[in-house]
């Protein structure tokens, strides 16, 4: 635990205004929140694997419903991206300075940015909020207390009102994929596409 607590405030500290800044930043932050996911599971009298959300779904998506869950993420995360632009509130975020760094993403970089701000947050993000929290919350208050709590946090954790706004629904979202599967595998997959498409469109958009 202080481990995590130590990578995320390693985090805090790095510089975020260059790409490289960025993905130290992540990889940090990252590694702090699996470590504290990691730490919370062994808490528990339950195996490691369970108290993370990574048994096997109970009720696993066919291929035909993991991509009509992936695609529904991603229009999620579309409309809220345009609701922000339109109101103004997007603005000033963090989301902006993301954006434009993004776009001076170099070729031999992309795979490395793609671990640091897809792969990376997928596993420890869901590990953490979908699979130790949400799993123990509703243990104790039932499924859609913990849907809402865990969703909250994980928009907090985000520390930006624009993009915590926007994380807290999509954590609803990814929340009700793994009470539904009863597993992380699904919201990991879905989370993932989503970062890996917000790291791959700005690239696209500057070639265009």
């Amino acid at each position: 635990m202080a481990a995590g607590i130590a990578l995320i405030c390693a985090g805090a500290l790095t510089g975020m205004g260059s790409l490289k800044g960025i993905a130290l930043s992540m990889l940090f932050t990252q590694a702090g929140l699996l470590c504290i996911a990691c730490a919370g599971a062994n808490w528990s009298d339950e195996p490691v694997k369970s108290g993370l959300g990574l048994d096997s779904p109970v009720r696993p998506l066919s291929l035909k419903g993991a991509i009509i869950a992936v695609i529904s993420l991603l229009w999620l995360s579309f409309s809220l991206n345009f609701f922000l632009e339109f109101s103004g509130m997007r603005e000033n975020s963090a989301l902006v300075e993301l954006e434009k760094q993004l776009t001076h993403i170099k070729k031999q970089e992309l795979v490395w940015m793609l671990v640091c701000l897809a792969l990376l947050p997928a596993l420890a993000e869901e590990l953490l909020f979908r699979g130790l929290l949400l799993g123990r919350l509703k243990a104790r208050w039932g499924p859609n207390v913990a849907l809402t709590l865990s969703s909250l946090l994980f928009g907090a954790a985000h520390l930006d009102l624009a993009q915590g706004l926007a994380a807290t629904v999509l954590g609803v979202f990814l929340g009700g994929l793994r009470l539904r599967t009863g597993s992380v595998h699904a919201s990991i997959l879905c989370h993932a596409s989503n970062n890996g498409i917000a790291v791959l469109l700005p690239q696209l958009v500057e070639l265009g």
